[in-house]
């Protein structure tokens, strides 16, 4: 395969996630370090276990960042113990048991030292934070005493209004957020209100890409039994995750309420999905991707809004112009970077 860039193209998640980083990130990093290590080949000059106790590690750590990756740590494990994963269930295990190791004496730390009422984990399943409770029930009771007193109707509309608002159509939640915008649904600058608040149009024209991995996805097997391996398994984690934590959120899913392991996950298989296509159609799909978040994320903004920090402005122009060249290259076939 010829060289590529390490990113084709511009993410405003992952934009604006790392100028203001969130303890949900963290954990979706921690996390996707737990998969990758999960499922490294041995090497001789590694110590067998090595990568398994960081994948245990990092697993342990995710949930210290933030309680809702715990969703996420348990896809990722189910998915290790599915056929065709490089790693053994006696791996998986381990690393189970080395995460809980990390874990645990936080746990009762936070239990015993410094008790709180985990006004994060409750706000996720059952919406309410508990401030207002005089004596507030643990998240487990919460949750319980929720779904007993919820008939499935009410459920299945609250989940019929998850789907509208993570696809952006709902915005009965976010209209108070969106009121700067005037009209949430005209201006060039409710793009980046949608891409911020909803996670279809975070993604933007890395949609295709995804797309382009349902429909080809045995094109890809053959070319490259490696890449399509890594890329399936991931893509398993991601969509077994996203499936756990909408059944049980019952948070606004708005995308800066959602755990960040899924549209991390996302964005991460588009772009692997790129690099690994070699489509010219792909190439163009991440140029366009790129123009777009140039033009609403940075251009956008210096021209409407009043310059602060010059020394500031002149490193994101020069940024942004090594970018530029890097994505240029790598989209004529230049790139001086091989890939493995």
């Amino acid at each position: 395969m010829r060289g590529r860039a390490s990113s084709p193209g511009g993410h405003p998640f992952i934009f604006f996630n790392t100028v203001y980083v969130w303890p949900k990130l963290l954990a979706a990093t921690f996390c996707l370090i737990q998969y990758v290590y999960l499922g490294l080949p041995e090497k001789e000059d590694r110590p067998t276990y090595f990568p398994i106790v960081v994948s245990g590690i990092a697993a342990g750590l995710a949930v210290m960042s933030h309680g809702s990756a715990a969703i996420a740590v348990l896809a990722i494990y189910l998915v290790a113990l599915s056929k065709g994963f490089r790693a053994h269930w006696f791996h998986a295990a381990l690393s189970g048991s080395v995460s809980a190791v990390v874990a645990i004496p936080w746990l009762v730390w936070s239990k015993t030292v410094a008790p709180t009422i985990n006004p994060l984990p409750r706000f996720l399943l059952t919406a309410d934070f508990g401030f207002s409770e005089k004596a507030p029930r643990g998240v487990l009771q919460s949750a319980i005493q929720m779904y007993g007193n919820m008939p499935l109707s009410t459920w299945l509309q609250a989940k019929l209004v998850a789907l509208k608002t993570l696809a952006g159509f709902d915005l009965s939640i976010a209209r108070m957020a969106l009121a700067p915008f005037k009209d949430p649904s005209l201006g060039f600058e409710s793009v980046r209100a949608y891409q911020f608040f909803f996670l279809v149009p975070s993604l933007g024209l890395l949609l295709i890409p995804l797309a382009w991995i349902l429909l080809r996805r045995r094109a890809t097997k053959v070319a490259d039994p490696g890449r399509w391996l890594f890329i399936r398994h991931f893509a398993c984690a991601v969509i077994l995750t996203f499936l756990l934590q909408f059944a049980v959120m019952m948070a606004p899913h708005l995308l800066h309420h959602y755990p960040c392991f899924v549209p991390l996950g996302l964005h991460l298989l588009a772009v692997l999905v790129i690099l690994a296509s070699n489509s010219r159609l792909l190439r163009a799909v991440a140029c366009a991707n790129y123009i777009l978040f140039v033009f609403y994320w940075i251009a956008l903004i210096l021209a409407r809004n009043p310059v602060e920090s010059m020394g500031g402005i002149v490193c994101a122009l020069v940024l942004l112009t090594g970018a530029t060249f890097v994505i240029a290259r790598w989209a004529l076939g230049r790139s001086p970077i091989a890939s493995s």
